[in-house]
């Protein structure tokens, strides 16, 4: 009985120590898999940042090649409007630049040019950039350049400093030291209305052709008198009716149907000036041009525009005291 108890002793502990051998290579199978799961995870951890770092690298290089290919075309556009625009100072008129500045900041036309006045007066030293000023259609045809020029093709500093060196003998305009800016020499009076001629500076020739443009009768009166003496020069159109005008549509019709009728106003630097030209000037009238002062004429055009004005102010005031006088119900539509 004894033995037989032994032996199933030892055949428990001996299954005992079996099941625990297969339970510690369990456990130890186990542990190597995790650990080779960490190392797997880790690997791949750090593939996907190499992986990652790769593709940062690879974008970064592919935006750079992006770069310098876009910015090669555009160098490339940019070098061909320069050489396509490139103006040569040699072959520029210097004295019909400067000629047409002077007109530009001349008391004349400042009275009339609202958007070069303006920027005049708002800036603190009375000047302009001259950037504005090549942007002008005129200056273009002066620099042999064509309306739809690229700006920056045009605000060069090679064509600044061919403005620039144009009024270097002016009277009229002055440059800054930057030679960046522009402007007069002498403040304006802006005493007279915008399309107000001063009496005493203003003559009036007549007897030119219907036909005639500005560039002919401009022309024609800077051929028997000096054009630095001459301040401004318009041609006299009227409407087709002679209706007043309106702030209608009507307004813009009668605006673009008027015609020249043969009368110019030349308004001279001085009064002297307009006593010389009236006294020396035998060539107009024997082109079958009359002269005549324009006083009576300016007096005239006064008087019409003030009592436009004042029909204007009294119908505005009629439609006011009407729309008052209408009652409470009738704008909220009872009636």
């Amino acid at each position: 009985m004894k033995r037989k108890m032994v032996e199933n002793i030892e055949e428990k502990v001996s299954k005992t120590d079996e099941n625990l051998s297969t339970t510690s290579e369990k456990i130890q199978e186990k542990m190597v898999y995790h650990s080779e799961e960490k190392e797997k995870v880790s690997n791949n951890g750090k593939r996907d940042e190499n992986d990652a770092n790769d593709k940062e690298y690879k974008n970064d290089k592919t935006d750079k090649n992006k770069d310098t290919s876009s910015s090669k075309p555009s160098e490339k556009k940019d070098e061909e409007i320069d050489k396509r625009f490139l103006v040569d100072a040699k072959k520029v008129s210097m004295s019909s630049i400067r000629k047409q500045l002077e007109f530009y900041f001349s008391e004349g036309n400042l009275r009339r040019d609202r958007f070069l006045r303006e920027r005049l007066e708002a800036a603190k030293d009375d000047m302009v950039d001259i950037d504005i000023l090549l942007t002008f259609n005129r200056i273009k045809d002066y620099l042999g350049l064509p309306k739809n020029v690229p700006k920056t093709s045009l605000t060069t500093a090679e064509n600044r400093s061919i403005l620039a060196d144009a009024v270097k003998a002016s009277d009229v305009v002055k440059v800054n030291e930057d030679r960046f800016r522009m402007g007069r020499k002498r403040r304006v009076d802006m005493k007279y209305e915008r399309h107000d001629f001063d009496p005493k500076r203003t003559i009036v020739v007549e007897g030119f052709p219907l036909d005639c443009k500005f560039e002919e009768v401009r022309k024609a009166i800077i051929s028997v008198y000096d054009e630095s003496k001459i301040d401004y020069i318009k041609l006299r159109r009227v409407p087709e009716n002679e209706n007043p005008r309106s702030h209608s549509q009507e307004k813009l019709q009668e605006r673009s149907k008027m015609e020249f009728r043969g009368d110019v106003f030349v308004e001279l630097k001085t009064p002297n000036d307009s006593n010389m030209f009236q006294k020396n000037v035998r060539d107009i009238r024997c082109r079958g041009l009359r002269i005549r002062s324009a006083k009576p004429l300016v007096k005239w055009l006064q008087c019409t525009r003030i009592k436009r004005r004042q029909t204007e102010k009294t119908v505005n005031k009629r439609k006011r005291s009407e729309s008052d006088s209408k009652p409470e119900y009738e704008y909220l539509g009872l009636l």
